[in-house]
């Protein structure tokens, strides 16, 4: 039997997890409706630009958001499925 705030911790990370996947999809059709795929740059999402100015802008500020998302869902995958494999 698992303990009522456990129970409450994995339900805060439920509705955090399905926000972000709506704050995805919201931000993923809003760029393509304005045509700007800054929008939906993770670095962007981060607010990085605040410390490192003109981060998010070029093709190879592209390239790194695409490669570090890659990099960060994978290694999620992988910590979250080793028990199945």
């Amino acid at each position: 039997m698992t303990s009522p705030l456990y129970r409450l911790a994995k339900a805060f990370m439920a509705v955090f997890a399905l926000c972000a996947m709506f704050h995805m999809i919201l931000l993923g059709y809003i760029a393509i409706r304005e045509q700007d795929p800054v929008i939906w740059n993770l670095f962007n999402i981060l607010d990085l630009d605040y410390f490192f100015p003109n981060i998010i802008y070029g093709f190879w500020s592209q390239v790194a958001s695409v490669v570090t998302m890659i990099i960060l869902v994978g290694g999620a995958y992988i910590y979250w499925t080793k028990k199945e494999r």
